[in-house]
């Protein structure tokens, strides 16, 4: 006979249980959510609005190629001498959206708010006074309005997490 001694090896009164791997799933947050982050942390922006398809005036809220939830975020600074909301005031022209301060867009996929704000910058290239900054984080666009400063566009991303297009 051949003896084997194990030192070390002693026997233990508990099963050793193997852990099951944690799965996360990606939280995908509507455009109302994620203005509403942004709000809570810049202080200028005076409330946040969901569009509807009553108010979209891009007419591409739920439709095919287009973005499956929008918000704007009405920014005190943006609006300046014209006053707080006025912005989307049908009396002077105006519409609720990215004028009023920013908007959040949340498209089916990455490549579609890639698109868009590639569409939406080449139009800031032929008319300068429809330049934006515009920050992308995944699925979702934030616009920023171009009449803001760089330094408030940049607050605006900080909230946001995005990478600039």
């Amino acid at each position: 006979f051949i003896t084997i001694a194990l030192a070390g090896c002693g026997s233990t009164s508990e099963p050793i249980k193997a852990q099951a791997p944690t799965i996360t799933k990606a939280v995908v947050l509507s455009a109302t959510d994620s203005a509403n982050g942004i709000k809570s942390k810049v202080s200028s922006v005076e409330k946040v609005v969901t569009l509807t398809e009553a108010t979209d005036v891009n007419n591409l809220l739920g439709r095919p190629n287009g973005y499956t939830s929008a918000a704007v975020l009405y920014d005190k600074v943006a609006n300046g001498s014209t006053g707080p909301f006025k912005c989307d005031d049908p009396k002077v022209g105006g519409s609720p959206g990215v004028t009023c301060g920013a908007t959040v867009e949340v498209w089916a996929s990455e490549n579609a708010a890639k698109a868009r704000a590639a569409y939406i910058q080449n139009i800031g290239k032929s008319h300068p006074t429809m330049v934006e900054y515009d920050y992308l984080r995944g699925n979702t666009l934030l616009r920023v309005t171009g009449a803001m400063k760089p330094s408030a566009a940049r607050q605006y991303n900080a909230a946001f997490g995005g990478t600039q297009q």
